[in-house]
């Protein structure tokens, strides 16, 4: 599986072959944190996505 995470410092994806729990994503400094934002079995599919989301 590949995951898709929204950066929340920044809004930038990022794509991890990893899932991660809430206390992996949150951050201590500012007390947000990344999220999940879609999952693929492929990591081409993700890349895809990755792509034509940030072309919006």
């Amino acid at each position: 599986m590949y995951y898709v995470y929204e950066n929340h410092l920044d809004g930038s994806f990022y794509i991890s072959d990893q899932s991660y729990n809430f206390e992996e994503l949150y951050c201590d400094r500012c007390g947000d944190s990344d999220r999940l934002i879609e999952e693929f079995d492929r990591e081409e599919e993700a890349l895809k996505f990755v792509n034509n989301e940030e072309d919006l």
